[in-house]
Formats: structure tokens, C-alpha cells, sequence
């Protein structure tokens, strides 16, 4: 590369080694200049923070979350190994919680290196008090006036 350097990503792997070729004959050897080859490879997702279980009351909000580390990373969360329709954050946001949204959630975080998933972890949803019916108990009965 006539004296240029490359510089890899910080994201990337990289290992760099100087070679030189030493031609040899009956009159003597001659050492070449030395030459570098820089091995670069990507680094798949390293899950840093998984997500945790989580229990809400129905009608409340849930929030699922993944730290990862890697270049160019995308995510696919999933409920019960069925992936969610447009859930390709780092965060999974539920609001409104039903209790039909329970169960084992998971995410796939992936990049060109390879793919992790994480632990499956469970939302719990518990049931909404009843507050009951409101009931109106009162009787409009004119009051009587007594006789002095």
C-alpha cells in the first residue's frame, strides 16, 4: 500500500503482522522491506444487560429493555418464540397492558458477525381491582313537619 495506513473500526477486530521475504541463492540473500497484512473482522452482539421480568396491573405500562454491544446491531423481540410485528428496538414498550399480553418475552439482537438471544423473562399481568358498581342507595322522601 506504498507507506498508507487503514485504520479499522473500534467495533471490529483487528490483528496486524509484519512479514518480510528473504530470497536466498549461492551468491548471497537479499531481505525484502516489510510488509503488513491487517486481519479485520467484525465482532457479534454481546448482550451486556437483558432484559428483566416484570409484573403490571392490567391497563398499566411495561417496559422491556436490552443493552448490547456490537456494531450495527438490529433487534427482534419475541413473545413466546413468535416474533412481534415492529418490535426492533433495544426497548419494548407495552402501554395499555391486557391480560392476554403475559407470557415469556425474548429479544435476537444480530449484525453481520452472528446473532445472541437473550433469556426468555416474564411479564406478569395481575388483574385490575374490581371497583365495584356504584350503586345509588338514596330515596328522596319528603320530610314530614310535625305538629307543634
Amino acid at each position: 500500500m506504498n507507506g498508507q495506513s487503514v485504520t479499522a473500526p473500534s467495533e471490529r477486530f483487528s490483528a496486524t503482522t509484519a512479514y518480510a521475504v528473504v530470497v536466498a541463492n549461492a551468491q548471497g540473500s537479499v531481505t525484502s522491506g516489510s510488509a503488513a497484512i491487517t486481519v479485520v473482522l467484525p465482532v457479534p452482539p454481546v448482550i451486556t444487560t437483558p432484559p428483566v421480568a416484570q409484573t403490571v396491573t392490567e391497563g398499566g405500562e411495561a417496559r422491556l429493555a436490552v443493552t448490547a454491544t456490537g456494531p450495527a446491531l438490529t433487534y427482534a423481540w419475541r413473545k413466546e418464540g413468535v416474533a412481534l410485528p415492529g418490535a426492533t428496538a433495544a426497548q419494548l414498550e407495552l402501554r395499555n397492558v391486557q391480560l392476554s399480553q403475559a407470557g415469556a418475552y425474548s429479544v435476537t439482537i444480530t449484525n453481520s458477525a452472528g446473532s445472541v438471544e437473550s433469556p426468555a423473562v416474564r411479564l406478569t399481568v395481575n388483574r385490575a381491582a374490581n371497583p365495584g358498581r356504584l350503586v345509588n342507595l338514596s330515596v328522596r322522601t319528603p320530610l314530614a313537619v310535625a305538629d307543634e
